[in-house]
């Protein structure tokens, strides 16, 4: 389609693609912040195993299941009960945005991040009450399989200001969640085209701001011997901090022989797994 839109059955019916289902679940609330500041709404997300924010739902496979039964099943790993979604439900179908080409990647990876995804995307709205939005709230804690794993917690998304949806929408997004975000908040107008305006440009300023915190985090490991401050240190720097008579003073051959560590401590600290990693050996990293 022209707009990048898929219909259902052009998506159905492309070959070799995956799928996958998400949905954004939300209701109307009564609830204020303070118990002076609407509320208004609730917009249901989550904080993936990755540390970025999406969508509750994952891949299906319309070959063993319809979209909305993988849907279903996902959700049910996910949220810990079953949230049943309906064709009706669904909004738009698109193929997943390419991701950027990583820095250290070769050229040949770099030129083949600019072919067509083969991940098409299934986004649904689903319009819940309250007290079942807390029901899901309370079970993705109390009984999803997959709490603290591939999920590490469900989110609320702040509607009652532009200032705290600016800072929301400043944080990392799989994929294009914040867009559908965005769209699905203007399409229902659960926030007016202006807060969303307002929300956005702060956005921008919170991630300059961002940018000059991580620098200065970045700038503390350097201090600790990482990074480039570490690697431009020549030979010279380490000699002139750490010379050999300098070394003679702090630890004599006396000292030495008299150190804390014999061999029978070193076999006692260092057990078989410890050292079949130090020779790159195999590991059982299952856990």
């Amino acid at each position: 389609m022209a707009s990048g839109l898929l219909s259902r059955a052009e998506a159905l019916a492309l070959p070799g693609v995956r799928h996958a289902c998400h949905v954004m679940l939300y209701s109307d609330t009564d609830a204020k912040l303070f118990g002076r500041i609407p509320f208004r709404h609730v917009v249901l997300m989550q904080m993936r195993f990755d540390g970025l924010l999406g969508f509750s739902g994952g891949l299906v496979d319309p070959s063993e299941e319809t979209l909305e039964e993988g849907l279903g099943r996902e959700l049910l790993e996910e949220l810990g009960l079953a949230v049943p979604v309906s064709a009706e439900d669904l909004v738009e179908s698109c193929f997943a945005p390419a991701l950027p080409p990583s820095s250290s990647s070769s050229s040949s990876s770099s030129s083949s991040s600019s072919s067509p995804s083969r991940l098409v995307l299934h986004f649904y709205v689903k319009k819940m009450e309250e007290a079942q939005i807390r029901e899901v709230e309370k079970a993705a804690v109390c009984t999803a399989a997959d709490h603290g794993l591939e999920v590490m917690g469900m989110l609320r998304v702040p509607l009652y200001g532009a200032k705290s949806l600016s800072s929301f929408l400043s944080h990392s997004f799989i994929g294009n969640a914040r867009g559908q975000l965005v769209s699905s908040l203007l399409r229902l107008q659960l926030v007016s085209p202006k807060m969303m305006h307002q929300a956005l440009t702060l956005s921008l300023q919170v991630h300059a701001s961002s940018g000059t915190d991580l620098r200065g985090a970045l700038a503390l490991t350097e201090k600790h011997g990482w990074g480039a401050s570490a690697s431009r240190r020549s030979p010279a720097d380490a000699s002139a901090r750490r010379s050999p008579a300098d070394a003679s003073a702090r630890r004599s051959p006396a000292d030495a022989s008299a150190s804390w560590r014999s061999p029978a401590n070193a076999s006692d600290l260092q057990s078989p797994a410890d050292d079949s990693a130090s020779r790159g050996g195999p590991v059982d990293d299952s856990a």
